[in-house]
């Protein structure tokens, strides 16, 4: 009986001791969020057909799965290794920038976002990837304009030019885009006296992009002061106002000058910038929370930067948004951090919401540098007047409608630290002067100084390059015999120094002269028929002739066998000729003769065999 109560005993313990050897502490929480990259395509790529995009995920307890991102949209969501997508990129072959991001998430429910991946997706097997070259020629750093000034850029580029966007103080003012993509820009409203900057950015069809040099010019005007500001007003909507969808916000601005731009405030932020009436914004709210107020005010600067701002208008969104509690994402594909940069740089955000993204602010040394409510977010920078080797920090900041906002991590970008050469050489023609008239051969003489040396001097005649000279005195041998009478042509001359920087001459012309005595015949040239042909009595046979001058060609006049026939002013010139009657199988005489604008005759004679 004890035996047995022992071995009761003795099982009993035997269990109890398992069990509580089974037993562990609790775990503490997995915190720690996966880790995830793409790494194939790399940012910078050109792509075509399909791409098969590799991304690394991993995570140090389990992993869940991960979401691949291409513009916003989640395209894929892989649960198992190797984590691959086939990405068929002909839908958007637009030889444009595309974004593609991942998102890894741990059964914990921890996530990551990947770094961003930005690469151009191109139709055909090679990517356009060279912008074009852009330079300004006119003006001139550091003329004087006045009246109306006609921009001029010289643009290289291999394929089609797009368009030119023309900034002034750094603000775009104007877009061309036909040929000679110039820009008419009136200073008549600005102060005289005062500078103002210009520099362009020219697009080739695939949206490669560059800029020019930027040009400082002084004001020449009758405007000696302004104090006056404009008047703003918001005429539409009115406070108080339910809005939904998108909202055409209408402004009136008035100046006793002229207006310059207005800006659009949305719960106190810089939302858009019109540069030209008529002043409508277009705001598009379906991002914001459903029974959400938000209020909108415009600043109105005039062209001396007087400003006003409008009363402030609240309105109440209506949307299909309940709660909206997820921020936007966003990061920069350009620069890339701790890039070195210099002149003119384009901060590039990628930012994607849920719903929608309403504004991406940039900040730059933790100040707002600036705002866009458009994908591309861009933000132009001019980093010209930037201490050389100076460390500048870069953020930007993406909104949805909710007040949602998302921000990038900070980065650093430093000023080029290489002693650049920037100094332009100076050019001037010293003859001919502006507005000459002239004749005959002249020499076109400039001339041009640098601070290091000049290596050549350019001479452009009506806008393309006629001549180069690379020693002093610049010279360029002109011979305007050629050239018609009484007409103009514009001159300018373009010099550049050891590192490429260039100085340009202001654009002026030339008028030649009427009393020039155009010595130079034409030249007359039978194409048909050929020089000893034979015909049959009865056929027609059309005499072509092809004639050309320095000048220009009065008239053609067709003679046979000595008899003149027919006269021909315009081109083509041709004369059918009738053979009936000249059958006798002899030789008769095709003999043209043209005549230029001055009377000076050319001629050729040939002779063809007629047979019965």
């Amino acid at each position: 009986m004890n035996r047995k109560k022992n071995y009761i005993l003795f099982i009993f313990l035997f269990v109890l001791t398992s069990t509580l050897f089974q037993c562990q502490l609790p775990e503490a929480p997995d915190t720690a969020p996966p880790l995830v990259a793409i790494i194939y395509p790399v940012t910078g790529q050109p792509v075509s057909g399909t791409v098969r995009v590799a991304i690394e995920a991993a995570d140090e307890t389990e992993f869940s799965h991960v979401n691949l991102k291409i513009d916003g949209e989640t395209r894929a969501q892989m649960t198992e290794p190797p984590f691959e997508y086939d990405w068929d990129t002909s839908p958007v072959a637009d030889n444009q920038d595309h974004s593609l991001i991942a998102v890894g998430y741990d059964k914990a429910g921890n996530t990551t976002i990947s770094p961003g991946v930005l690469v151009r997706v191109v139709a055909g097997p090679r990517a356009d990837t060279l912008a074009p070259v852009i330079s300004i020629i006119n003006p001139t750093p550091g003329s004087t304009v006045k009246d109306t000034v006609i921009v001029t850029p010289q643009i290289i580029e291999d394929g089609g030019v797009d368009r030119v966007e023309y900034f002034i103080d750094g603000r775009l003012k104007f877009t061309s885009n036909q040929t000679p993509y110039e820009f008419n820009w009136d200073v008549t409203n600005l102060l005289n006296g005062s500078t103002h900057t210009v520099f362009a950015r020219a697009f080739d069809e695939n949206q490669n992009n560059s800029y020019s040099n930027v040009v400082s010019v002084t004001i020449e005007s009758n405007n000696i002061i302004d104090n006056t500001p404009p008047v703003v007003a918001i005429n539409y909507p009115t406070s108080g106002l339910t809005v939904s969808d998108t909202v055409s916000i209408l402004a009136t601005a008035t100046d006793n000058v002229a207006v310059d731009r207005l800006e659009l405030y949305v719960d106190g932020s810089l939302f858009s910038t019109l540069s030209q009436s008529p002043w409508i914004f277009p705001w598009n709210v379906t991002g914001y929370l459903s029974g959400s107020t938000h209020s909108i005010y415009i600043i109105a600067y005039d062209t001396n930067q007087n400003q006003t701002t409008s009363a402030i208008v609240t309105v109440t969104v209506q949307t299909q948004n309940i709660e909206d509690l997820t921020p936007p994402t966003i990061f920069l594909s350009n620069p890339a951090a701790g890039a070195i940069v210099e002149g003119t740089t384009t901060i590039i955000a990628e930012a994607n919401d849920n719903i929608s993204v309403t504004n991406v602010d940039f900040f730059i040394d933790g100040n707002l540098a600036g705002t866009d409510n458009t994908s591309p977010y861009e933000y132009i920078w001019d980093t010209s007047s930037l201490q050389l080797g100076s460390v500048h920090t870069l953020f930007a900041k993406a909104y949805d409608g909710a007040g949602n906002s998302g921000q990038t991590a900070l980065q650093t970008a430093t000023i080029s630290t290489a002693q650049v050469d920037n100094i332009p050489p100076t050019v001037t023609i010293l003859y001919p002067p502006a507005g000459a008239i002239i004749e005959d051969t002249i020499i076109v003489v400039a001339e041009a100084n640098d601070n290091v040396s000049v290596t050549n001097v350019e001479f452009y005649i009506n806008g393309n390059l006629a001549g180069t000279d690379n020693s002093s005195p610049y010279e360029y041998i002109w011979d305007t015999s050629s050239l018609q009478p009484g007409s103009v042509h514009t001159l300018y001359a373009k010099a550049y120094d050891s590192v490429g920087n260039s100085g340009q001459t202001a654009l002026q012309t030339a008028t030649i002269s009427s009393a020039q005595v155009d010595n130079i015949p034409p030249t007359v040239t039978i194409l048909y028929p050929p020089a000893g042909a034979t015909y049959s009595d009865g056929d027609i046979i059309t005499i072509t002739a092809d004639v050309v001058d320095n000048v220009g060609v009065q008239k053609v006049e067709f003679y046979i066998d000595g008899e003149l026939l027919s006269t021909d002013p315009s081109t083509p010139y041709q004369y059918d000729w009738d053979t009936t009657g000249y059958g006798n199988g002899q030789s008769h005489s095709i003999y043209i003769k043209g005549y230029d604008l001055s009377g000076n005759i050319g001629a050729q004679l040939i002779t063809v065999i007629i047979i019965p």
